[in-house]
């Protein structure tokens, strides 16, 4: 038994290693993602945070706006 455990925690630490995804932002083409964006689902480990219209999770991602600098402005809005 000690023996099973043992090798179900090296595989985890083994495969958790295999898992990591390095991002880079250099990919990333800011023309393409700029726009108005529409949301189609959300999604919370606690359902009462998303349940009512004042809920405070509830936010949706209005439009995404590259700026001169070179980041990425995110606007959100509330309603729907």
């Amino acid at each position: 038994m000690q023996c099973l455990l043992l090798a179900l925690g090296l595989a985890l630490v083994c495969g958790g290693r295999a898992a990591i995804v390095a991002q880079t932002v250099q990919d990333l083409d800011l023309q393409k993602v700029a726009g108005t964006w529409h949301s189609v689902a959300m999604a919370a480990s606690d359902i009462s945070l998303l349940d009512s219209e004042t809920a405070p999770l509830r936010v949706y991602v209005q439009e995404l706006r590259p700026t001169p600098q070179g980041n990425l402005e995110i606007v959100l809005r509330k309603r729907w």
